[in-house]
This record gives C-alpha cells, structure tokens and sequence, in this order.
C-alpha cells in the first residue's frame, strides 16, 4: 500500500485492489500505530497520546476492523 498524508488528511493507495481510501483521524493514527508489536491496550495509548484523546480498546478493535 501507498500511504499519503494531504494536510490532515491520510489517503491510502492499495494498488492490488487499484482502490484509494481516506481514512479518519482515529483510522489513521491506528493505521500508524499498528506495526504487530502491540496488543490493543497499548494501541489505544499510543493512538490517545498521538490524538491527544482518551480512546478506547473497542474504538481501537473497529478500527482494525473496517481496516482489514
């Protein structure tokens, strides 16, 4: 995939499916966050200190969700 950041914006590009996705700020940050090292609590935190807002393990797991 091609990840793209347009001012606040973050565009993913998947080339095999030939599809562009604008994703949310919370669908980004755990877009970024997300590299299979952490669980989803340790998720959630680093996506509440990157967002500067409390969020949730289940706002984490629907967004790993629609992210699959």
């Amino acid at each position: 995939v091609i990840v793209q950041q347009h001012g606040a914006e973050t565009v993913v590009f998947d080339p095999r499916a030939r599809a562009y996705h604008l994703l949310h700020p919370l669908a980004a940050a755990v877009f970024r966050a997300a590299d299979g090292t952490r669980d989803v609590a340790a998720l959630a935190a680093a996506v509440s200190d990157a967002l500067g807002t409390s969020v949730t393990a289940a706002e984490v797991e629907t967004a790993l969700a629609r992210l699959a």
